[in-house]
């Protein structure tokens, strides 16, 4: 799916910004609905665009850890833009929420990203601090767990 999308994010991202991707040389199998991870890839790189905005690197790379029984597929998006302030790092992922200028944002898309994430039982993690850029990561376990059994 990445390899699929680079073309369309290297379009995306623009002549300013330069995207590295260190990717697996085979495939990374994992239990997700593609067009919702395809959306979150989007979102992810999309702000990471946006956070520089006179240019600079954005490195998307793919991994797999953990044991064969309960390996994870891990997607990073960093980008070496403006960073994200402690106090509103706790707040990115609420419905609405944007510092971008009015009209530039909706507040939706890093909302949709943590659904995406939760709807597949994984977790997402951000690092980031002022003028130092961001890192995204998300964890995805490689298949989807055995749905809790209910009581009889």
């Amino acid at each position: 799916l990445l390899r699929e999308m680079l073309p369309m994010l290297d379009a995306i991202v623009g002549n300013r910004v330069r995207l590295l991707t260190r990717l697996p040389d085979g495939p990374l199998p994992v239990e997700a609905d593609i067009h919702q991870v395809r959306q979150l890839v989007l979102n992810l790189v999309l702000n990471a665009r946006d956070a520089m905005p006179d240019g600079g690197t954005l490195q998307l790379s793919l991994s797999s850890e953990g044991p064969v029984n309960d390996e994870r597929l891990v997607l990073r998006v960093e980008d070496d833009g403006h960073g994200i302030e402690l106090e509103l790092q706790q707040r990115i992922f609420e419905p609405f929420f944007t510092t971008k200028p009015a009209g530039a944002g909706t507040g939706l898309g890093l909302a949709s990203v943590r659904s995406t994430v939760e709807m597949h039982q994984g977790h997402i993690q951000v690092t980031s601090a002022p003028g130092r850029g961001a890192r995204f990561t998300v964890i995805l376990p490689a298949q989807a767990p055995a749905p809790a059994r209910q009581p009889a």
